[in-house]
């Protein structure tokens, strides 16, 4: 199969007329091939997008119409049959056993279990090889963290408010007027973020705040990552349930 880019309404190839292959994570062959977009393609959709909006074909479409329209256009779909779902399950089976890097329990019980770790010694233990340096919230896809900053011009006559990406993890993050600083550990922020992730968007929303897509273990310096550190916690306290058990035998 053979993918090309959307943009302006087109089908085009990368300017580059470069192309990567697309793999099956199970078999490891190759299922596609897609146009690999560069910088030049980026400018394109981007004055494409703009073009849309200004002139209200896009801005003046609902959400449903632009979904429908994407479908239209992109899509070949139909009612899955009995055999789609055969072979959909026949490719789980052979899926899940090469993702030996998993949680040791069912992911719907990672709320309740965050929510009686807040005191877990394991923080303090994460709060020690943090570099409190960013990397894993900057490439998470679910991080929105944000820092407000006023820029005024040496005449002080003018000035701009800008908003700009931030990240609980940085030193001055929880930083407030007056200087008070109600983060100030890294113990803490781990903790903060690890919660937010599991637990906190959980209960607001119903859904996980992490994807599973494991980039902020890959680019942390220290190697903490949600995987080693919810298996952690969940290892604890099942050995403190054995522990308070045998107490009373």
């Amino acid at each position: 199969m053979h993918f090309r880019m959307s943009i302006g309404g087109e089908d085009v190839p990368a300017a580059s007329g470069q192309t990567f292959d697309v793999t099956n994570p199970a078999t490891g062959e190759v299922v596609a091939d897609v146009a690999k977009g560069g910088p030049e393609d980026v400018d394109r959709a981007a004055r494409a997008a703009q073009t849309a909006f200004t002139d209200g074909r896009w801005a003046g479409m609902s959400a449903t119409d632009r979904g429908r329209a994407l479908l239209d256009r992109h899509a070949e779909t139909r009612p899955a049959t009995e055999a789609d779902y055969k072979r959909l399950n026949g490719v789980l089976a052979e899926k899940w056993p090469r993702f030996w890097y998993r949680l040791d329990f069912d992911v719907s019980e990672l709320p309740s279990l965050l929510r009686v770790s807040y005191k877990s010694p394991l923080w303090e233990e994460l709060g020690r090889r943090c570099l409190s340096c960013g990397s894993c919230t900057n490439v998470c896809p679910t991080c929105y963290c944000f820092n407000v900053q006023d820029e005024v011009d040496f005449a002080l006559s003018l000035g701009k408010r800008t908003r700009v990406w931030d990240s609980c993890q940085l030193d001055e993050f929880a930083t407030v007027a007056g200087g008070h600083n109600f983060r100030p550990a890294r113990a803490a922020r781990q903790r903060h973020r690890f919660l937010r992730k599991g637990q906190y968007q959980a209960d607001a929303y119903g859904l996980l705040g992490c994807v599973g897509c494991g980039r902020c273990g890959q680019a942390c310096l220290a190697k903490i990552n949600p995987v080693d550190t919810f298996n952690a916690l969940y290892h604890e306290r099942v050995d403190a349930r054995h522990a308070a058990r045998n107490s009373l035998t």
